[in-house]
């Protein structure tokens, strides 16, 4: 056994000398069990620490080494410019005003200990009317890198002089951007619709999107946004201890969105808005839509919807009182009537009825019914137009003079006579694309509907009666059209025989069907057109210099309000170059829109229309 000797001295001096055992020494100091524990402890002290050294070197030092960075380096995205829209022609639509966007970056702020009821109201002596500087000061005040915005919409020569304030206040900093500005006002508010700063929905479904930008929200911006939007950039800086901008370290540069040609022709637009605008004010209408078709391409050369609205108020903060007078408004003028409205096509759809009858061999051309003034089914009488009848009249008659004894009879079948039936009726009236989508190249167009017997018990809890046969003979009743969906079925009638799908932007043709109608039976409705406007419904545009044919429509809705004025047609009717459709909402028959195809066709034809430079 090893021994320690240890010398003691005593208070009187005296040294004494002891050996004592190291082993039993120390057990009797510490113990075993105090030994274990404290190597334990320390194990466990160190496998904790190199556990957190880790953790902190490998599963966060890379955030943590963002954080550091950015201080120092930050990331901003560089926005592109937005595409221009032009029309047929090249002429520009649109264009793009430099604007400002002023940003905060609110860990900045913190650490230069600047107040921020002193910055919210510095920048409100600027901009007393800024409606984001009050929201803006709960996101400024925490440690946060993300930019709260300031002030959006600032003019290029207002920021520019706005840079010398802003060097005394930390982490502020302008966000170039750019304002949309539409050059027609509203002669094309429909057609382009509008762009507007992002929302929620747009920044959750689209991660393309920051706080700060521009987004189509209606017509041909919203539905080639992704064209027209363009890739953004980036630049990465150096910032000083304010947050300002020291030095440029890498510059992406951004692409410009792609340039949109539309098949609109501006002459002919500015024209037909000015021809309708005059015609409703001559009969007292406030609600009506227009659409000139190419109807060998489906090209549209014009649309329009009035009353119409200034898209520029969009484009800048939105002033509430002039939102509210527009959604407010009876007459609806941000609803886009010429793809969104729904209205029966009253005499318009007997083109269609006419056909089918012929294919279907209910009648011949040779075909004829007498017409005392309309026709008698029990206690229930459906009227002509007319009261004492047009006598004895064929197809082509009963088309020129809108005739409705005789397509009661052809749709509905009268005693010894088997007409067409509701369900036919609906098979034609759904390949001239009633009742679906044309797939126009705008947004929420409506389809249309076809009624039938299933639906009405389903809704209305009713039977389906002759009577509602007859109704959507002469498209009354249920059925409802678009003005699309009319001026596409008389193109198929100009073209002879082809319905191609109608385009707003410049691309290849496409057909949606053709030939479903023979030959002949195009030749005799087509000739049926003509003599409305020979001899017809629509005679007045006999007095022009070219021929025209046409159909004219009187739509009633409401025993209440005046009916709707429809006319459809083309012109030349030997070649054919444009289709021309109008609704007259409440227009009180057609008598309010053949005016109107008089007009445009007469400087259409013997004007020369000059492309603007």
């Amino acid at each position: 056994m090893k021994l320690k000797n240890f010398n003691f001295r005593c208070i009187e001096g005296t040294e004494y000398a002891v050996s004592i055992p190291i082993q039993d020494t120390l057990r009797r100091q510490y113990g075993i069990p105090h030994i274990l524990l404290m190597r334990m402890l320390m194990i466990a002290i160190s496998v904790i620490l190199i556990a957190r050294l880790g953790y902190l070197q490998i599963i966060t030092g890379k955030q943590y080494q963002a954080l550091a960075e950015n201080n120092r380096i930050r990331i901003q995205e560089i926005k592109p410019i937005r595409g221009i829209i032009y029309d047929r022609n090249l002429v520009p639509l649109v264009k793009n005003q430099p604007s400002f966007t002023l940003m905060a970056t609110p860990v900045d702020l913190y650490e230069q200990n600047y107040p921020i009821d002193r910055l919210i109201n510095e920048l409100s002596m600027i901009y007393p009317d800024a409606p984001e500087l009050q929201g803006a000061r709960v996101a400024l005040a925490s440690y946060s890198y993300i930019p709260v915005i300031l002030k959006k919409n600032i003019r290029y020569e207002e920021g520019i002089q706005l840079i010398p304030k802003m060097e005394n206040w930390p982490g502020i900093f302008l966000q170039e951007n750019a304002t949309r500005g539409y050059l027609f006002k509203d002669i094309f508010a429909h057609i382009l619709g509008y762009t507007g700063f992002v929302d929620n929905d747009d920044l959750t479904h689209d991660s393309y999107y920051s706080l700060t930008d521009n987004v189509g929200k209606s017509g041909i911006e919203l539905m080639y946004e992704n064209a027209l939007r363009g890739v953004k950039g980036k630049k990465y800086i150096e910032v000083n201890s304010l947050g300002k901008e020291d030095k440029l370290l890498d510059y992406a540069q951004p692409q410009k969105g792609d340039d949109i040609i539309l098949t609109i022709d501006a002459n002919l637009q500015e024209k037909l808005t000015e021809v309708l605008q005059n015609t409703m004010k001559k009969f007292g209408v406030t609600k009506s839509a227009a659409i000139l078709l190419d109807p060998h391409t489906g090209e549209i050369l014009a649309l329009i919807s009035l009353p119409a609205f200034n898209n520029n108020i969009f484009t800048v903060e939105l002033n509430k009182n002039v939102y509210n007078e527009l959604i407010q408004n009876p007459d609806t003028p941000l609803f886009n009537r010429a793809v969104s409205g729904e209205y029966p096509p009253g005499s318009t759809f007997k083109m269609i009825v006419g056909s089918a009858a012929l294919e279907e061999k209910i009648i011949d051309e040779n075909f004829s019914v007498l017409s005392v003034g309309g026709i008698r089914v029990g206690e229930w009488f459906f009227p002509d137009w007319l009261p004492q009848g047009h006598g004895r009249v064929d197809i082509r008659e009963a088309v020129a003079w809108s005739v409705n004894t005789f397509f009661y009879i052809i749709g509905g079948g009268t005693e010894g006579f088997g007409g067409l039936g509701i369900e036919k009726i609906n098979l034609f009236a759904a390949k001239f694309n009633i009742g679906s989508q044309t797939g126009v190249d705008l947004p929420n167009e409506a389809s249309g509907f076809l009624p039938n017997p299933l639906w009405k018990k389903q809704n209305k809890k009713e039977q389906w009666y002759l009577g509602d046969t007859y109704h959507v003979s002469i498209g009354q009743g249920d059925l409802l059209v678009t003005p699309l969906q009319v001026a596409l079925a008389t193109s198929f009638f100009a073209n002879s025989g082809t319905l191609y799908k109608p385009h707003i932007v410049k691309q290849k043709p496409q057909i949606i069907d053709k030939n479903f109608i023979s030959e002949h039976t195009i030749d005799i409705m087509r000739e049926g057109l003509r003599d409305a406007v020979r001899l017809g419904s629509a005679r007045s545009l006999e007095s022009l210099h070219i021929e025209a044919a046409g159909k004219t429509g009187s739509a009633q809705f409401s025993s209440f309000k005046k009916p709707h004025g429809w006319f459809t047609g083309f012109a030349p009717f030997s070649d054919p170059q444009i289709v021309i459709t109008i609704l007259m909402e409440e227009g009180d028959g057609s008598n309010s829109a053949v005016p109107v195809a008089y007009e445009f066709f007469n400087w259409y034809f013997n004007k020369q229309t000059i492309p603007r430079e």
